[in-house]
């Protein structure tokens, strides 16, 4: 596994909203940065599986009334990481991602779909307009 850049103590403890342990929990398992299983975050930190998911599921619980844990939530996969950018940084429609990641169109659906059953905001398909011969006459008229 790469090194994990994991944060020591800052002076502004009493500051945090956020443990140390949870700190480097978050930055083993966020899809910004480490992205690895839970059972890997526990090997990489020599703590148990159930440790790291009760930091996760504590954090998750203070997200509801803190702002700056909530911006941390939902975590996805590293798959639906890059289907979230590609929708949402590139505007990719649903089919060009199953195109340029070698997927399936009900694949794509199906990883978008359940991102948002996490919670995740995705943005809303842009209806196109449709296209008739006549269209060329009124842009031309126009110049």
């Amino acid at each position: 596994m790469e090194k994990i850049l994991l944060m020591g103590r800052c002076k502004m403890d009493r500051e945090r909203n956020i443990t140390v342990f949870e700190e480097q929990v978050l930055r083993c398992v966020h899809h910004q940065f480490a992205a690895v299983s839970q059972a890997d975050a526990a090997k990489y930190l020599k703590v148990s599986e159930s440790k790291i998911s009760r930091a996760l599921t504590a954090m998750q619980d203070r997200s509801k009334t803190i702002r700056a844990i909530s911006m941390m939530f939902p975590i996805l996969t590293p798959h639906e990481f890059k289907i979230y950018k590609l929708c949402t940084d590139q505007g990719k429609t649903t089919s060009e991602i199953a195109d340029i990641m070698y997927m399936a169109y009900s694949a794509v659906r199906g990883a978008i779909a359940a991102m948002r059953k996490k919670g995740q905001r995705m943005p809303s398909p842009i209806a196109m307009g449709r296209y008739n011969d006549g269209m060329d006459s009124e842009i031309a008229d126009i110049y």
